[in-house]
């Protein structure tokens, strides 16, 4: 027989198992039509690749709707398919109004695919921090946790999975939640959240893009209930994220109205993936991609004069996640311009032939390069996360929490930005001599430490000519 519900083991004994909800209305309530609505999911999941993800970001509605959007991350998740033994789900709730987070005390969850073991010792770990409660109340028809559980059994089928539904509580509760399991190396964070709802389609894209951009510049403060179902463990997460220096990429974004429902009330959905800017990488090819485009992009500068147009339609959304873009051009060792942006402004694909362009004709410390000049030149790509500030009282502190060779720093101040990119380690291998030769560029005085000045360091993921 087929389990529609999960079964349920509180405290008190045994719940008897309830029929779902979920299951014949947010995907099918057999084990075979799961697998093919799964299946179809996967056919139209947008272009990716494999990361060992630290957290994800997926949609919960039905999946006639949103499955290939949750497809798009859950199958990038092959990296860990043999190494994750823990999956930590938040979901906002939708039909009970609760204070705190719920989770419930149960062997095992069912879904048509079978039984998802509930983590004994991670449950026993959340109910030690304080706004966690068992509450099985939340989790009926729960369909913000109900419908990642068949992704999970079929993505990371070794992985045993504690439920939390998220209530009326403060953001820094959820984010304790999530910091007490983040970063183990057979944990996955996930969370579940739609975007914007009912909203007709252009108003709905517009706060969607607003959304994503909040998302890829790691920048929680802004979102708000209309930008997300989920906002509370989204900005959780987001918060984790910018204070472990963790990048987020995007493998899909749609809407409802993509897969065919109505246009004046829409739902919106995205995919996003976290991991560790330490240890972020594009794929060889998409490197090779990048490099072909900052090639075109500065032999089209030298010849025209301008930076070349680059249409936004048809870029992998890995290439169209808004990203920090710095791009170097060097001629046997020496600079020959550099450009970039400090501020997440373009997508990454743009961004690369932006920045080469501008490079080559708008660095003011050099001429334009020529057309004769071009093959000669050698380009480097820095692709930067977002910044996670370092707490430094003094110049001192700062220099001693540097890590050389890996840091890229910035300070700021009221009148004043400057950066410098970690490949400037190179020629500044001492971090006091690194730190003086910053705040000269920033137009301070080394010898004097502003009160105002805020210190903040990221990683550098760079590729280019050899």
């Amino acid at each position: 027989m087929q389990c529609r519900g999960m079964t349920l083991q509180i405290a008190t004994g045994i719940v008897a198992p309830k029929l779902s909800s979920v299951a014949g209305l947010f995907f099918p309530a057999s084990a075979d039509e799961l697998a093919v609505a799964l299946q179809k999911a996967e056919r139209g999941a947008a272009p990716g690749y494999a990361r060992p993800w630290s957290a994800i970001i997926a949609p919960h509605a039905g999946y006639r709707f949103s499955g290939a959007v949750a497809a798009s991350i859950y199958r990038t998740t092959a990296a860990i398919r043999q190494t994750c033994r823990r999956v930590i789900l938040f979901s906002p709730t939708h039909k009970l109004a609760f204070k705190g987070m719920a989770t419930l005390d149960a062997p095992s969850l069912t879904t048509p695919l079978g039984s998802l073991p509930v983590d004994r010792a991670a449950l026993a770990d959340a109910l030690g921090l304080g706004d966690v409660q068992l509450l099985p109340q939340a989790f009926e028809a729960e369909h913000g946790i109900e419908t990642q559980l068949p992704f999970i059994q079929t993505y990371l089928p070794l992985a045993k999975v504690l439920p939390i539904v998220v209530g009326q509580c403060a953001e820094t509760s959820v984010g304790a939640v999530m910091r007490r399991f983040a970063g183990a190396s057979d944990t996955l964070i996930v969370v579940s959240t739609d975007l914007s709802h009912f909203h007709a389609l252009a108003e709905a894209r517009r706060l969607d893009a607003e959304t994503c951009k909040f998302i890829e510049r790691v920048s929680p403060e802004p979102l708000g209930s209309t930008n997300a179902c989920g906002v509370l463990p989204l900005r959780a997460l987001l918060a984790l994220a910018r204070d472990a220096n963790w990048r987020v990429t995007r493998f899909d974004a749609r809407t409802s109205a993509d897969a065919g429902a109505d246009p004046g009330r829409v739902v919106g959905y995205a995919a996003y993936g976290l991991e560790p800017a330490a240890d972020a990488q594009l794929p060889d090819a998409q490197r090779a991609l990048l490099l072909d485009v900052a090639r075109r992009s500065l032999a089209f500068a030298a010849a025209k004069g301008s930076v070349p147009a680059v249409k936004a339609s048809g870029i992998n959304h890995p290439l169209g996640t808004l990203r920090r873009v710095f791009v170097t051009l060097t001629n046997n060792g020496q600079l020959r311009g550099c450009q970039g942006s400090l501020t997440a402004q373009l997508p990454v694909l743009q961004g690369v032939a932006t920045y080469t362009a501008l490079s080559a004709i708008s660095d003011h410390r050099f001429k334009p390069v020529t057309v004769t000049e071009v093959e000669g030149l050698k380009i480097s790509i820095s692709v930067l996360s977002e910044e996670a500030p370092i707490a430094s009282a003094t110049k001192a502190q700062l220099i001693a929490a540097l890590q050389p060779g890996i840091d890229g720093l910035t300070l700021s101040g009221l009148n004043f930005r400057a950066t410098f990119l970690p490949k400037v380690w190179a020629t500044l291998p001492d971090p006091a001599a690194f730190v003086a030769a910053l705040m000269r560029k920033a137009g301070l005085s080394p010898e004097t430490w502003p009160d105002e000045i805020r210190c903040a360091r990221y990683r550098a993921e760079c590729f280019g000519d050899v």
